[in-house]
């Protein structure tokens, strides 16, 4: 647990100034039935950056269920920032966004974040497992559905392969873990993708 926070905590400004995230109490799934995501007037600029230096200025948008969008533009337009602002990472200085009709301030950061996949542009790893780094979208994953995930991701067969090479200093195990359910895994599952993916190629990440 520890290596996990240290992990996070590599990747998380502490104390940066903003409006601060306040986790809602409504469990998302359990209070609306229908899945449209709209932005109200949105204004927004990241924090500590100048008065004028808004990325969204009174920013309306709708998506309908099911409805498949691509945002297009240069560098800087606020492409991140509008998938940013409806993960909760950041709070709009104006205006607010709905899932449902719902305020998205309503619900808990964890009913809402488990509806999205989020693919940044450079891949997030942790300086852990292969196996743990799968998992932290769901940390109750199966075996199964470990092994699964990869399968479908293309990754199972390099990730084997790696647990055969034992002469690259790339390739690192987890020795000191005790948890026991994940032993018929794979030993490539337990391989450490170092800081950052280090221990990666480009393409394995």
């Amino acid at each position: 647990a520890v290596r996990k926070v240290a992990a996070i905590k590599e990747y998380v400004k502490e104390g940066e100034p903003g409006s601060p995230i306040i986790n809602g109490t409504a469990i998302l799934n359990e209070e609306i039935t229908t899945y449209e995501i709209e932005f109200h007037n949105v204004w927004f600029k990241y924090p500590g950056s100048k008065r004028s230096n808004w990325v969204l200025e009174n920013f309306n948008l709708k998506i309908n269920q099911d409805e498949r969008i691509g945002f297009v533009g240069e560098s800087g337009c606020g492409k991140s920032t509008i998938v940013a602002l409806l993960m909760r990472f950041y709070e709009p200085q104006e205006g607010y966004i709905s899932i449902g009709g719902r305020q998205i301030g309503d619900f808990t950061l964890d009913s809402l974040r488990a509806h999205f996949g989020y693919v940044q542009q450079e891949p997030i790893l942790f300086n852990t497992t292969i196996m743990e780094n799968i998992c932290y979208g769901k940390s109750h994953a199966t075996p199964e559905e470990i092994e699964s995930a990869s399968i479908k991701a293309y990754c199972h067969d390099f990730i084997v392969e790696r647990a055969k090479d034992t002469t690259s200093e790339l390739v690192v195990f987890d020795e000191e873990s005790q948890d026991n359910r994940f032993d018929n895994l794979d030993k490539g599952y337990k391989a450490l993708c170092g800081s950052r993916g280090s221990y990666l190629s480009g393409g394995q990440k």
